[in-house]
């Protein structure tokens, strides 16, 4: 897992940095939930599991050569080497539930990883990306293949890579939407389809962990995952847990009773995790150094418990209804907040700095504003944050950077409502943003996270489906209520809403935020001063101390804080520090 795969031009073909290793090398995160057809004589889902992942993708690609990676059932990222042929492939699976990264230096050197702090150790100095940095600021999605680091790219998902002594090329092998041709004609059609999909899902996901564990919140996705994990067990084999986070003191995000309710009706067997503010604070700079990416660090703390209870429990496999909004066909109305919220834009430079707004921002920046509420027709907005923790360099850099936002503006809605919207968010592959903390959070653990709703099979349903299966008479994830009818107790089908872990979320953050500046802000957060308004932060920060702030500012100042902390990281680890 932690294996760097490093390859040197040596004059007219590349070879391994050690020229001591094996003829043939490679680099897996892979789980393979059917062979049958790939590997010669390979029979049903286990074939090859009792090999080495890497010897039984090396096969296979012998078998199949490019087409591997578009004949692969599972969750995966892989590079295979081979020396013979003097050529290297990866590919990393359609939803991007599986990472691989790379650096590519032509005609000197290619490292890559499906680990991202394996290869930033063998690179050595690192840099901040400042483009990415700014795109995490202001919350927009990241380019595609984009990282915090300058030179280090992320393969996309449902891509494939191939490099040779000609140069690098990367290859889209998965399209939303390129099975059109036959698709479900009715509405029965299209309910029957979806259930038997992610039916399927579940089952192959239950069958790559020897011991499972199921996310249950009490919600429609997580609840739909238990009971069909339920329905698909080996009659002979115990049925897996179920954890479920409770929040203790806290009655607006007690979500027991529905989930209770569920793990009775799946006969399932039910843990309860406390979560608590003194749980999920662990040193910051110690999930920063484990993560080594800023934005999933909130993530990672908050999912560290229920991970931690599945492997109390024995299980080697954790599975979960994260993107199921997406996939059931719920609406979006942002790419990286999810959860129904509208996206907010925290754009100093466009909406609230009187001095760019009389150089002629003024009319723009209106326009933009009005055609990002319009997008999302007649959905509130709950206000514009116009605070900004950004340099004056990166601030010039936003207003550089303002002719790619505004004409987005008009996308920022449709590309989140309706199927055309839709199949543009995969296309992009914005999941893997999402997915990748979660994944980091299990593996610190030895545990994989499964994924049901990033099934290639579900995904292309989801891509496929008519507007009107999507929502009817206001009720959002229409095809996925249905397709779960008699399966699903009915109160927990006809849920329109659910908990939030906002409050909890704002009062963890707001503890993190204090511990982590202390009484001398400027000396924890000095070596972020080029890229953050320190002086912004600091008010900020001691305005925290005195009270609460509402819950957008303390986001934006958790995150704000954490990008200091992770630039401080980086920059000692840029001069060969730990």
């Amino acid at each position: 897992m932690s294996a760097v795969l490093s390859l040197r031009w040596q004059g007219p073909g590349w070879g391994l940095e050690d020229a001591s290793a094996p003829a043939c090398r490679a680099v897996v995160d892979a789980t393979v939930f059917e062979w049958e057809g790939i590997l010669p004589g390979a029979e049903g889902s286990s074939a090859g599991g009792a090999r080495d992942p890497r010897d039984a993708l090396m096969v296979a690609l012998r078998q199949c050569g490019r087409d591997l990676a578009a004949r692969l059932s599972g969750e995966f990222a892989f590079a295979l080497w081979s020396e013979e042929d003097q050529l290297l492939y990866a590919a990393r699976d359609p939803l991007g539930a599986r990472q691989l990264f790379y650096s590519w230096r032509p005609g000197v050197a290619f490292d890559c990883a499906c680990d991202l702090g394996a290869l930033l150790r063998t690179l050595g100095e690192v840099r901040a990306n400042e483009d990415a940095l700014l795109r995490h600021l202001v919350r927009l999605p990241r380019a595609s293949g984009e990282t915090f680091f300058r030179g280090v790219s992320s393969l996309p998902a449902g891509h494939w890579l191939e490099l040779s002594p000609g140069g690098l090329r990367t290859v889209r092998y998965w399209e939303p939407g390129q099975g059109a041709a036959s698709a479900p004609r009715s509405d029965a059609d299209w309910i029957d389809a979806y259930r038997g999909a992610l039916r399927a899902a579940v089952r192959d996901r239950g069958r790559a962990a020897r011991r499972l564990a199921v996310e249950l919140s009490g919600g429609l996705d997580s609840s739909s995952l238990s009971m069909l994990a339920g329905a698909v067990r080996s009659p002979a084999a115990p049925g897996p847990w179920v954890i479920t986070a409770s929040f203790p003191g806290d009655s607006a995000l007690e979500e027991f009773a529905y989930s209770r309710a569920v793990a009775v009706a799946a006969d399932l067997r039910q843990v309860v995790v406390s979560v608590t503010r003194e749980r999920t604070s662990a040193p910051l700079e110690d999930r920063l150094r484990d993560c080594l990416e800023p934005d999933l660090v909130g993530a990672a703390l908050l999912s560290e418990v229920t991970r931690r209870a599945a492997i109390d429990l024995g299980c080697d496999g954790l599975m979960t209804g994260y993107l199921g909004d997406l996939m059931g066909g719920g609406r979006w109305y942002c790419p990286t907040e999810g959860r129904g919220q509208p996206v907010i834009l925290r754009l100093r430079s466009l909406f609230s700095d009187p001095r760019r707004i009389a150089v002629g921002l003024r009319s723009a920046a209106r326009r933009a504003r009005r055609r990002i509420i319009d997008a999302w027709r007649g959905v509130p907005v709950r206000g514009f944050d116009l605070g900004t923790y950004l340099s004056p360099a990166l601030d010039d850099r936003l207003v550089a950077l303002d002719g790619a936002l505004h004409d987005g503006a008009p996308s920022v809605g449709s590309a989140f409502q309706g199927t055309a919207g839709f199949v543009a968010r995969l296309r992009r592959a914005d999941p893997d943003r999402a997915v990748t903390a979660h994944n980091r959070s299990s593996r610190g653990l030895g545990l994989v996270t499964l994924h049901p709703f990033l099934d290639r099979r579900v995904a292309e349903l989801a891509a496929l489906l008519p507007r009107h299966l999507r929502e009817r008479d206001g009720t959002t994830r229409w095809v996925l209520r249905e397709a779960m009818r008699g399966i699903l107790p009915e109160p927990i089908r006809q849920r329109r809403s659910k908990a939030m872990a906002t409050g909890f979320h704002e009062a963890w953050s707001r503890d993190l935020v204090l511990r982590e500046v202390g009484p001398d802000p400027m000396a924890r957060l000095g070596s972020a001063a080029a890229h953050l308004n320190l002086t912004a932060v600091v008010r900020d920060c001691h305005e925290l101390a005195r009270r609460p702030l509402g819950y957008l500012r303390t986001s934006a100042l958790f995150r704000a804080v954490v990008v200091a902390r992770w630039l401080g990281m980086l920059d000692r680890l840029g001069r060969g520090g730990s």
